[in-house]
C-alpha cells in the first residue's frame, strides 16, 4: 500500500472514500485524495469476500461476465449490461442506428455503443442513490478499454448525483466496482469533450476482522 500510494498521490487514502462510506459512514473523500471506489483483485476471489472488504451488503452486489468483451464486437458487452442493468436501446434509438447501418456503416458500432453507454449513465443516476457494488469477473486484454468506458459511465452518474446533493437534492449512495484480473494502476478514459479522465484502480483490502 504504501508503494501504491507513492506511485499514485493520493492512493493512501485506500478507505476512506466509498468504501468505507459503505462500511462505516465515513465522509467522502476531500478534493485532494484519490477517492478508493475502483478495486482490482486476483481471479476467483470469491463475491462473498469482496461484499465484507469493502463494507457492501450481499443484496448490493450485481455481477457482470466481461471474458467475451471485445472492441471488434461490442454485442457481449451490450448483453451483459442488459442482463445484469436491464439497460438497452429504446426503439428510437434502435431507429436511428438502422439509418445509420444503412448510410454510415462505418460508424455503425461507435453509434451503438454510444447510445448504449448514454443509457446506462442515465440508469446509474438512479442507481447512484444507494449501496452498489458492480463486480466484473474475467476482465481481459481485449475488454479493458470496454471497462474502461463503464468505469467513467459510471464515474459521470455519480458525478451528477453528487452535484444533485450538493444542491439540495437527495444524498448520493456508494457505489464501487470491483475488477477480476486487472492489477493496481490508472485507468484512462478519452470523453466527449475531449478531456481525459483517470481513475485509480486499488487493491482489494482484506475484509475487517
Amino acid at each position: 500500500r504504501a508503494a501504491l500510494a507513492q506511485a499514485y498521490p493520493g492512493a493512501g487514502k485506500v478507505g476512506t472514500a466509498r468504501g468505507a462510506k459503505a462500511r462505516d459512514g465515513a465522509p467522502p473523500a476531500k478534493a485532494d485524495e484519490e477517492e478508493g471506489w475502483v478495486w482490482c483483485m486476483e481471479a476467483d476471489t470469491p463475491t462473498s469476500r469482496v461484499i465484507r472488504s469493502l463494507g457492501f451488503q450481499a443484496t448490493d452486489a450485481i455481477e457482470l461476465n466481461a471474458s467475451a468483451w471485445s472492441d471488434e464486437d461490442y454485442q457481449p458487452f451490450a448483453n451483459e449490461v442488459s442482463r445484469a442493468l436491464d439497460v438497452r436501446l429504446t426503439a428510437e434509438q434502435l431507429q436511428e442506428l438502422h439509418a445509420v447501418v444503412r448510410d454510415r456503416p462505418e460508424q455503425a458500432r461507435a453509434v451503438s455503443l454510444s447510445q448504449l453507454l448514454h443509457n446506462l449513465q442515465l440508469t446509474m443516476l438512479g442507481l447512484c442513490a444507494r449501496s452498489l457494488l458492480i463486480v466484473v469477473r474475467r476482465v481481459g486484454p481485449g475488454g479493458l478499454s470496454l471497462v474502461t468506458r463503464l468505469v467513467d459511465t459510471i464515474e459521470q452518474a455519480y458525478s451528477r448525483v453528487q452535484e444533485i446533493e450538493r444542491q439540495g437534492g437527495p444524498p448520493s449512495g456508494c457505489v464501487c466496482v470491483a475488477l477480476e484480473g486487472c492489477q493496481p494502476g490508472a485507468l484512462q478514459a478519452l470523453r466527449a469533450d475531449g478531456t481525459i479522465a483517470k481513475h485509480v484502480m486499488h487493491p482489494l483490502p482484506p475484509p475487517p476482522p
